[in-house]
């Protein structure tokens, strides 16, 4: 895919997290903007703002394996990479879904 795309993407991940671990950005989240205000109104916004952010961070942590993989031409690495990717994907959304953690 190339050294160039791979930096984009984790940078997008990275500015993502950021935005997110300062409490703003619940616009991109989008179960979150497209809810009406009486959905939005039982949501902490903070916490879904900051466990959005850790998800953000752990992606791109992953896609630095991805990337390295692809550059060094390492199939495990790009493999390991994306098969964490997936799983922390999953792991988080439902993490986060599950057990009233973003509900005031």
């Amino acid at each position: 895919m190339g050294l160039k795309w791979h930096l984009i993407i984790l940078l997008f991940f990275l500015v993502v997290g950021i935005l997110f671990s300062q409490g703003k950005g619940a616009f991109l989240i989008s179960g979150y903007s497209l809810a009406s205000k009486e959905q939005k109104a039982k949501i902490d916004k903070t916490k879904l703002c900051r466990l959005m952010s850790r998800l953000s961070f752990g992606m791109a942590g992953c896609w630095c394996l991805v990337a390295a993989g692809d550059v060094w031409n390492k199939a495990i690495l790009l493999q390991a990479g994306a098969v964490l990717f997936v799983l922390v994907s999953l792991g988080g959304l439902i993490f986060i879904n599950t057990g009233g953690r973003i509900k005031r």
